[in-house]
């Protein structure tokens, strides 16, 4: 693992000295590293020890890929968040467990909601029909606020009444807080916070009939007041 001066001369000369792989080090970046293979393929990567003293490698990209100074400058960012505590790698490795809302629906909310929830098939119904068409391929952290936003002005411009159009909102809010109370991987930020909902109004308008309005007027006559 011999030490070097990586820069993008260096880089486009280098080989693997007649080895499967080879790895260099760079001098001025600590853990900063280009491993070339016997196939001429190489990887820019960073090494580090992660806060118990475990060796990790975050792998920044293919040298075909990015240029050196992207790499340079992505090992440099990588480089001082490791220094503050930071795990590059266990963050990336996090990341790719976030599930989607799909997946988070058929294999933890449902199964959840029809242990205790009587009225579960709503909650399935509002999912199949409304939540899922939308966001059924977005992992929990892709979820946008204004995405909401979005599908809750839709339905109400698709002519559902303001109590459905909030109702998918609700369910979505109680969907993310479940999802950070059991710390799944994404659910951190619930994307309806903030969610202004739609002012409902049940009250229905009627007017008086001849009858009714003949015995209104009596009794005002009728009355001190």
């Amino acid at each position: 693992m011999p030490n070097c001066n990586l820069d993008a001369i260096f880089v486009r000369n280098a080989t693997s000295n007649g080895k499967a792989k080879e790895t260099y080090y760079d001098n001025s970046i600590t853990g900063f590293t280009l491993e070339v293979r016997s196939t001429g393929s190489m990887t820019y990567a960073l090494r580090y020890r992660d806060p118990h003293g475990k060796l990790r490698q975050h792998t920044i990209g293919n040298a075909k890929d990015i240029s050196f100074q992207q790499a340079k400058t992505t090992a440099e960012k990588l480089r001082s968040r490791v220094v503050l505590g930071d795990n590059p790698a266990e963050e990336r490795k996090t990341k790719r467990t976030v599930p989607t809302l799909a997946e988070f629906a058929s294999e933890r909310y449902m199964p959840f909601i029809k242990g205790y929830k009587k009225s579960w098939d709503s909650d399935d119904s509002y999912l199949r029909n409304q939540v899922l068409p939308r966001f059924a391929h977005c992992h929990l952290d892709e979820v946008t606020q204004q995405a909401v936003i979005e599908l809750h002005h839709s339905m109400k411009a698709a002519g559902y009444a303001p109590a459905t159009a909030n109702r998918m909102v609700i369910l979505m809010r109680y969907m993310y807080n479940l999802a950070k109370k059991w710390k799944i991987p994404g659910g951190e930020v619930n994307p309806t916070h903030g969610v202004v909902m739609f002012e409902v109004n049940n009250a229905r308008e009627r007017f008086l009939t001849a009858d009714e309005a003949q015995r209104l007027v009596q009794t005002v006559k009728d009355s001190e007041n």
